[in-house]
């Protein structure tokens, strides 16, 4: 595998649609998952409604995955609410330097799952 740059891009649509749908209601999907390409690029490895079983499947101990996946929340009187849960996962498989070149990454992961407009990040 490549070197991993300084920086990520996530202006991809596909990326910016999948993330749409995590966070629509409307939607069936409930989850996203990025990782790393052969040459360091950003690549969607997956999305869909079938919740954290169906993500796990999809991870792999060699590879570095970012996602997201949302859930439903219940406090005590009742109220429902959508969270969103932000996932990191590195694989026990991955180089430690590898490992740590992608933790540079994580505040461009962070902004891209975030709440802004997709101007303000991309």
């Amino acid at each position: 595998m490549a070197a991993l740059k300084r920086s990520v891009d996530l202006s991809n649509e596909e990326f910016k649609q999948a993330w749409e749908d995590v966070r629509n209601d409307a939607t069936d999907t409930n989850w996203i998952l990025l990782a790393y390409g052969e040459h360091g690029e950003i690549q969607l490895r997956g999305k869909g409604p079938g919740g954290l079983k169906d993500m796990k499947r999809k991870l792999h101990d060699n590879q570095i995955y970012v996602g997201v996946i949302r859930v439903k929340a219940v406090d005590e009187h009742g109220s429902h609410r959508a969270k969103f849960v932000y996932i990191n996962y590195v694989g026990t498989n991955v180089p430690t330097l590898r490992a740590a070149r992608a933790s540079t990454h994580k505040s461009d992961f962070e902004r891209f799952f975030s709440w802004l407009s997709y101007s303000d990040i991309c």
